[in-house]
């Protein structure tokens, strides 16, 4: 599975780089940003990134706590204990609940750990989300092809096409849903 921060898209990254020069409210030992937080997840320094990400929680900047839970999750993940991953992921769907994402996440994490049918609930309902026509590109390729691949998997090959069709009807250009037409 690829990690979400090496492969989150621009319009995430753009929010979190403006976010990194923003301190923390009420700081006075100096800003902590998204980015340490990310540079640490890389090294594999989970404990210090947990550190930086709870006190991004716990402080009064609201705009920081969407993406602390996502790399709280992800910190979780990798450390594989998934039911922490799947409570942070819930608690950033709560800040965004309409964030495509956030659904696809949890569904992974699920489906990773044999629990079929909560990854099949969380997967619906990040296509759900997809239906409202406004996400974001990325958004729109990471759901459409675990969601069809998993339909697929499943030996529900028309319902997978059928799913296709109507999503090309939103999102007519994009070209992860062209290749899922293609088979």
């Amino acid at each position: 599975m690829a990690k979400f921060y090496s492969i989150m898209d621009e319009t995430l990254r753009e929010e979190l780089l403006r976010m990194e020069s923003v301190p923390f409210a009420n700081r006075k030992d100096g800003a902590e940003t998204i980015g340490e937080v990310e540079n640490l997840l890389v090294r594999q320094e989970y404990e210090e990134a947990e550190r930086l990400l709870i006190k991004m929680i716990e402080s009064n900047n609201e705009d920081l706590w969407f993406g602390a839970y996502l790399f709280l999750g992800q910190l979780y993940e990798d450390i594989d204990r998934p039911l922490l991953a799947v409570e942070a992921y819930e608690k950033a769907m709560r800040l965004k609940p309409n964030d495509a994402m956030v659904f696809q996440l949890i569904a992974d994490i699920w489906e990773e750990h044999g629990k079929q049918e909560l990854a099949e609930a969380a997967y619906r309902r990040a296509v759900d989300q997809l239906r409202n026509g406004e996400q974001d590109s990325f958004a729109v390729g990471m759901v459409a092809s675990h969601w069809a691949n998993l339909l697929r998997s499943q030996g529900r090959q028309d319902e997978a096409e059928e799913w296709i069709d109507d999503m090309l009807r939103i999102y007519p250009s994009h070209y992860v849903l062209l290749e899922l037409k293609k088979g």
